[in-house]
């Protein structure tokens, strides 16, 4: 079960700018977190950028990869649904079983519980919302000859149960 995370690392770094001396730089994504804070120089930046790659699923072994059911929201700001999307193509290319579920208009955080709804200024999540709106339209994806199978769920909780149960019997 993947949810609404990063796939490919690379594609979501912003691009280099100068370090400001002034100490006034904007404030770092959560990609140049995982890697250490905004680049110091070009050079820098270079080996930023292939880290990123190296800790992006898209660009791992997928041979012996587990069945996946990857869930993402449409309205997605934080990390695009096409970051799922990658990870989808990737795995059905290794020859491994994956379903992709589009949620329609959900953003980031869907399947967390919790009071938490935003992570700063203009930073909103949309937690809980898969727990209030069961119901929502959805779009699906399959690997070919997938067992789990869609017909008749809804993009919830129990499409979770359900994939759990039959690959965790």
């Amino acid at each position: 079960m993947e949810g609404y995370g990063p796939t490919q690392i690379e594609k979501l770094l912003p691009a280099y700018t100068q370090v400001n001396t002034a100490g006034n730089n904007p404030a770092t994504t959560p990609e140049q977190d995982l890697l250490g804070g905004a680049a110091t120089s070009p050079e820098n930046y270079d080996h930023q950028l292939q880290y990123a790659v190296d800790a992006s699923p898209v660009h791992q072994n997928a041979a012996q990869a587990p069945h996946f059911l990857i869930m993402h929201g449409t309205g997605d700001r934080m990390v695009p649904p096409e970051q799922s999307a990658a990870l989808h193509t990737h795995l059905v290319q290794a020859g491994r079983q994956s379903t992709l579920v589009l949620i329609e208009g959900f953003g980031h955080g869907f399947l967390n519980p919790g009071e938490v709804a935003e992570l700063g200024p203009n930073v909103r999540l949309d937690n809980g919302r898969l727990e209030r709106e069961p119901q929502t339209n959805f779009s699906a994806q399959q690997s070919p000859g997938n067992p789990f199978e869609l017909q008749g769920l809804a993009a919830d909780h129990e499409m979770i149960k359900r994939f759990f149960t039959l690959h965790l019997r």
